[in-house]
């Protein structure tokens, strides 16, 4: 595998701890890269899962706030066009969740599906071991178990040698001292030098094993890095395999979250904007004054003569509306309520539904209400055989 030049890489030292990846279990740090990719994978389904979870959480606050403004806006004081104005304001914040959830519902279906698929797929436990990472674990011992054979008998000679070699010395040194001490004898002197041409011949002999131990080294170095080469590549092009999936998933990931990739939101804008600059600020006035202003009817109390005991109808400034005695009703006598017809309303903006309890509905559906808007100011109701909240 050829390995291009980064400069967005940084490259630490080429040494594996405790040695060279050459010695015998230092391919340990190379096998421990496969698990620790199965531990990055999961640890980005996870990121990945909480930045869907937020796209969720946002929509719903999205949602809250577009009912609570709407609803406050219907019971204000607000009327005419800046009414509508204000309303589409507020229903901004309900298109914008339709346009999170949908994210929230890509991110779900094009990167954490799949990803739980391919890594399933991948990467395989063996009650607390991972299989890819024990199958290599294996072929590197097969690859070792000659060269580690032979790197213990070159350390078993050298010792040997080394060890000879020091007894060597030792004997010459006593030799030496023997022939300036006038109390031994001739025979012992002799026998000294004897045991040396013994060490001289041992010495000679471990050498030649200690070399023979290096030439073998020497002559199976290439089969050895050969073999070691081999299962090398096979953990770098599994962790190949990691890497590009994981960026894959991540450029999918960036076009998932990229609001901008559909005309969706400046639509969502652009209709907002459309209504507001519709406002129409001296109708909105006029209509004020026609209804509450100075272009009510002005009508002023009329002049009554006294009468005794006559009953007197209230003023008002509007039209006088006399007080009745309601007659009698003959259904008194049935125990039966007439059913009330249902009411049923137009969405005039689509909604897509967070919690379970909740319905969707597209713009222009008719809504049955099944009950009326409570405190937070969700309704209830259905279309056909759907029956949910709604904001």
């Amino acid at each position: 595998m050829l390995l291009g030049k980064s400069p967005i890489i940084s490259r630490k030292s080429n040494s594996c701890k405790g040695g060279s990846f050459w010695d015998p279990q230092n391919y340990k740090e190379t096998t421990k890269r496969v698990e620790d990719g199965e531990k990055l994978v999961k640890d980005f389904v996870q990121m990945v899962e909480e930045r869907r979870d937020i796209e969720k959480e946002y929509a719903k606050r999205l949602q809250a706030w577009s009912s609570k403004w709407d609803n406050s806006v219907g019971q204000g004081q607000e009327s005419g066009t800046m009414e509508t104005a204000w309303k589409a304001v507020a229903m901004e914040g309900v298109k914008r969740a339709n346009v999170h959830l949908a994210i929230k519902d890509d991110v779900d279906q094009q990167v954490i599906e799949p990803l739980h698929a391919w890594q399933k797929e991948t990467y395989h436990r063996q009650r607390t071991k991972l299989k890819e990472k024990k199958e290599l674990d294996e072929q590197f011992k097969t690859a070792q178990k000659e060269w580690a054979d032979l790197l213990n008998q070159e350390m078993k000679a050298r010792t040997e040698y080394m060890t000879a070699c020091k007894e060597e010395k030792k004997s010459v040194d006593a030799e030496r001292e023997a022939t300036k001490n006038p109390n031994l004898s001739k025979s012992q002197v002799t026998k000294l030098q004897e045991k040396i041409k013994d060490i001289h011949q041992e010495v000679k002999l471990k050498r030649e094993n200690y070399t023979s131990a290096i030439e073998e080294l020497k002559a199976k170095q290439k089969d050895y890095q050969q073999g070691m080469i081999e299962v090398f590549n096979n953990c770098a092009e599994f962790e190949e395999k990691r890497c590009c999936t994981m960026q894959k998933y991540m450029l999918i990931l960036q076009d998932c979250l990229n609001v901008h990739r559909t005309l969706a939101v400046p639509q969502i804008y652009n209709e907002s904007r459309e209504i507001i600059t519709q406002v129409d600020h001296k109708a909105d006035l006029a209509w004020w004054a026609d209804n509450h202003g100075i272009h009510m009817e002005h009508t002023l109390p009329e002049y009554q003569e006294y009468m005794d005991n006559a009953r007197v109808h209230s003023h008002t400034t509007g039209n006088d509306k006399s007080l009745k005695v309601p007659e009698t009703q003959s259904s008194l006598e049935s125990d039966h309520v007439e059913t009330v017809n249902a009411i049923q309303v137009r969405a005039v903006y689509p909604y897509q539904r967070v919690e379970e309890d909740e319905m969707s509905f597209d713009a222009g559906d008719v809504i049955e209400l099944v009950e009326e808007r409570d405190d937070l100011g969700w309704c209830r109701g259905k279309i056909g055989d759907k029956e949910g909240y709604f904001p």
